[in-house]
């Protein structure tokens, strides 16, 4: 029996997750414009029809209108 191993695994499971999804996106886009995939003009040029602020505005909208406040 390990009692103490379910806590230590299920740590260190969640610390990985969380690390990948932050790491991951970001090492697949830096490898995409490395390989020559997706030309890094293709990355400059393109801007969010939105500003960050607004962005958050709508997600916060549209998760209120979901839970019905």
């Amino acid at each position: 029996h390990w009692p103490g191993g379910g806590k230590l695994l299920e740590t260190i499971v969640l610390g990985s997750v969380v690390v990948f999804e932050l790491v991951g996106p970001l090492a697949v886009r830096h490898g995409l414009v490395r390989s020559g995939e997706v030309p890094i003009l293709a990355l400059l040029q393109k801007k969010s029809p939105v500003s960050a602020l607004e962005g958050l505005h709508n997600v916060v909208h549209h998760f209120r209108g979901s839970l019905g406040v």
